[in-house]
């Protein structure tokens, strides 16, 4: 079993770097059912990055463009006001570039149009 997800999407904000961790969120794509008709939808996840991945996510990525990200899905909860709160953290691992440079964002990253992973690998 694995405790895992994949989004495609585009940032929907500059990346909130902080000092050991960076925030940023992402818009999904979907599609659904109403009225017996198929609809266009969003989905709009908050992801956050640490370590390796958050460094990445510092010098690269810009609102707009386009990645797709891996990761873990993290359970946490906390006292609010005599309740549990539980909210859901996605936690990245892997992010790669889903366009080439020009496309979605005046970035340098990938600066050779080639689609580059976390690691630098093609």
């Amino acid at each position: 079993m694995r405790n895992g997800f994949l989004f495609m999407g585009r940032l929907t904000i500059e990346p909130k770097i902080g000092e050991k961790v960076t925030r940023f969120g992402i818009a999904v794509d979907r599609r659904y059912r109403a009225d017996g008709e198929e609809k266009p939808g969003t989905d709009f996840f908050q992801v956050l990055a640490f370590g390796r991945t958050k460094d990445f996510v510092d010098k690269y990525l810009k609102k707009g463009m386009k990645v797709q990200v891996t990761g873990t899905i993290r359970n946490d909860n906390y006292e609010k006001d005599g309740s549990t709160v539980y909210q859901n953290s996605f936690i990245a691992n892997e992010i790669e570039f889903c366009e080439k440079k020009g496309r979605g964002s005046d970035s340098d990253a990938a600066d050779d149009g080639e689609v580059k992973d976390i690691n630098g690998e093609e």
